[in-house]
């Protein structure tokens, strides 16, 4: 899915300007600031660290504004204002903004007009545009009648390193196939670099395979290895932005918010920013934003690294939980311990999966 070029945001006159004021006339001090440095012939040392004060200024003007503005959007998309292909990139596109002036992880923009600058910095659109619109499933539905809620069949993948004439070949998938049925936990297991990460990202349209399809039926829930977080956001805020994009009422999603952090023992942590986490609690937030929803297929990518003891087995009850309401869990890992609490295990070897 490709985000398409949208509209200035303009503030409007109910929004809290107080704030966006004060972040202005800050703006203003340091741009006369390198004025009088300029004049005073200052060392490029010296301007150039305060046009960098400048710079980071205008991006908290730019997140200000984006913030006042990202609830209303997403709150159109939550009523189905837009039609369903349009609300997921409003949505994911409104997201990536948000991400790109809160992260100071470096990145490129996608070539297109823009509403920030150009120089804004852009990380893990692909991730966080398929997060945000899994709500409006654009991958193949199931048919009526069959058994699976997740089929996989050929799928194959190949990266290509270097450049032409030495340009390399890099086959990771070679027809792996994967089937998860209602009430079932599978575990995926595999070496490292055997193509775990692939495959779950071609499962949840993250990644497009070079050949085989994919078919699932019903909402899915997605936990990456690497959690996709807003580091200036905190988790409350983290959980109804997600909601949102979820089409969630906001009654449902703060039900289900409490649940959560009752269950991973987090609540502490409600109005803690991401970028002050820890990282299992980070993994504890990135686990709940897959959950919120009561996704009927939940897939999980080295889910309870950085978990303790007692978070563990908090996990595993929800899985637990999962399985008796008809609900399916994908968990991959580069190891599986425990076993039996899994209804199948497949491993993935030499790009093939074959049932243990």
């Amino acid at each position: 899915m490709t985000a398409t070029p949208h509209a200035s945001i303009a503030v409007q006159s109910g929004d809290d300007l107080t704030p966006l004021r004060r972040r202005l006339r800050r703006v203003a001090g340091q741009v006369d600031g390198i004025e009088r440095m300029l004049a005073e012939e200052r060392s490029c040392e010296q301007v150039l660290i305060q046009l960098a004060a400048v710079q980071g200024a205008l991006r908290a003007v730019g997140q200000h504004v984006l913030a006042c503005h990202l609830a209303d959007a997403l709150g159109a998309v939550s009523a189905g204002a837009l039609p369903a292909v349009a609300a997921a990139e409003e949505a994911a596109y409104l997201a990536g903004l948000l991400a790109g002036v809160s992260s100071p992880r470096s990145g490129a923009i996608p070539a297109g007009p823009r509403t920030l600058d150009e120089a804004t910095t852009w990380d893990g659109l692909a991730e966080v545009e398929h997060m945000v619109s899994i709500a409006v499933p654009d991958r193949a539905t199931a048919p009526a009648g069959t058994t699976a809620v997740l089929e996989a069949s050929g799928i194959e993948k190949t990266y290509r390193r270097g450049m032409w004439p030495a340009q390399r070949h890099h086959p990771v998938l070679r027809g792996a196939d994967l089937t998860l049925r209602p009430g079932e936990v599978v575990g995926l297991a595999g070496e490292n670099g055997s193509g775990k990460s692939t495959l779950m990202k071609i499962l949840v349209g993250a990644l497009a395979p070079d050949a085989g399809t994919v078919v699932h039926s019903g909402r899915m829930g997605y936990c990456p290895q690497e959690p996709v977080v807003y580091e200036r956001l905190t988790c409350d805020e983290h959980f109804e932005l997600f909601g949102r994009a979820y089409r969630m009422t906001p009654e449902a999603e703060r039900r289900s918010r409490r649940a959560l952090y009752a269950a991973l023992g987090f609540e502490r942590y409600a109005t803690t920013r991401a970028d002050q986490l820890s990282g299992g609690t980070l993994a504890k937030l990135n686990l709940g934003l897959a959950l919120l929803a009561d996704p009927e297929v939940l897939l999980l990518d080295e889910p309870y690294a950085g978990f303790d003891w007692d978070i563990y087995l908090k996990f595993w009850q929800l899985v637990a939980e999962r399985r008796k309401t008809g609900r399916a869990v994908l968990i991959i890992s580069h190891f599986v311990a425990d076993e039996d609490r899994f209804d199948r295990i497949v491993d993935l070897r030499e790009g093939k999966t074959a049932p243990r």
